[in-house]
């Protein structure tokens, strides 16, 4: 479902300049909430399709590194498993430390 205020934008010409200086802003001070160390400078804009090449480029990046949420999400549930394992490990270590510091307790006694 698209913005219905963004459908009549086609290209940076359609775009009204009060608007394009709304984004400019925007990107410019967004990144002062976060600290001084973050910040951001819209330094010009670029046409329809500059930007679709630019969208492309970074889906390239991101499938490149080979990093899907599907593989993600299995990931996840597989650390979780191991997880649970290495929890239940402990807890019988803790079982059995305590059945040998009992044993020589009554040792002891």
């Amino acid at each position: 479902d698209e913005e219905p205020r963004l459908g009549e934008y086609q290209d940076l010409d359609s775009v009204p300049m009060h608007v394009q200086k709304e984004v400019s802003e925007f990107f410019n001070t967004y990144k002062n909430l976060e600290g001084e160390d973050k910040w951001a400078q819209v330094t010009g804009w670029s046409d329809r399709a500059a930007a679709m090449r630019r969208i492309e480029e970074c889906r390239k990046r991101w499938f490149a590194v080979g990093i899907r949420l599907e593989d993600m999400e299995e990931k996840e549930r597989e650390l979780e498993t191991r997880i649970q394992k290495v929890e239940e490990r402990e807890q019988l270590v803790e079982s059995r430390l305590k059945a040998v510091e009992s044993a020589l307790t009554r040792a002891k006694k």
